[in-house]
Order: C-alpha cells, then structure tokens, then sequence
C-alpha cells in the first residue's frame, strides 16, 4: 500500500495499472494551484485587488491551521 504524496493518508488500490501517488481530491487540489499561479502571474492586479486576493489567500492558508 502506498501513502498519497499530498495528504499522506493510504491510496487503495486494485492491483492493475499504473500505482496511483495521489488520491483524486488531491490531484484535483495540485492542478489547482498550478492553475491558480499561472492565473496570479498573468492577471495585472490593481493594489486594492491584490490586497484582496492576498487576504482570501491567508483565508485559505489559516484553514489547514485548524485541520488536524
């Protein structure tokens, strides 16, 4: 059995195919901030725009501090 490389927890697996290194959330999760980067990198923010998409960033980032 093998652990995801993103939450650690165990990946199920039937046995046939390619092993899996991520569960589906998770792989969802990565190409969301792949996605979310090259948004960040393309988009010319204004200051109060980019104050607002740090502080919803925080947001999500303080999340993971009250998780487990």
């Amino acid at each position: 059995m093998r652990n995801c490389e993103l939450c650690g927890l165990p990946i199920l697996s039937k046995g046939i195919g390619r092993p899996r290194y991520k569960h589906d959330d998770c792989r969802k999760l990565e190409q969301l901030f792949s996605w979310s980067e090259n948004l960040i990198i393309k988009i010319d923010f204004t200051a109060e725009k980019s104050k607002s998409v740090r502080s919803r960033l925080f947001y999500l980032s303080n999340l993971l501090n009250t998780k487990g």
